[in-house]
């Protein structure tokens, strides 16, 4: 039951991804799904990261805004699961963010 669930979520969230809306909170809500799995240790932190690294491989508005969600709920159990792959998550989006920070310094106040 647990996989057939998380295949369904985890399908919805890269159809839903794919074609993604910025107002549409469904992927928050599946992405938010996805890491409370992971705090019930139904998913392995590998699954996370996958979905991180695809969020800071777009890097838009939208991306940030999931990344920051998914770091808030489970990043502290990231951090004890696999720490070197969180600081190379983090280097690599800091890196995009300095490539691509003058695209979202046009969008702030």
């Amino acid at each position: 039951v647990g996989a057939h669930f998380l295949e369904t979520v985890v399908r919805q969230f890269d159809q839903i991804y794919n074609e993604l809306d910025a107002t549409d909170k469904e992927c928050d809500n599946l992405v938010s799904i996805i890491a409370h799995l992971y705090n019930f240790h139904v998913v392995h932190a590998l699954l996370v990261f996958d979905i991180l690294k695809k969020l800071v491989t777009r890097f838009s508005a939208k991306d940030v805004e999931l990344i920051l969600l998914v770091l808030k709920n489970v990043g502290f159990a990231l951090r004890k699961d696999d720490p070197l792959a969180l600081k190379e998550l983090i280097s690599e989006a800091q890196q995009k963010a300095n490539t691509e920070g003058d695209r979202f310094q046009d969008q702030t106040r």
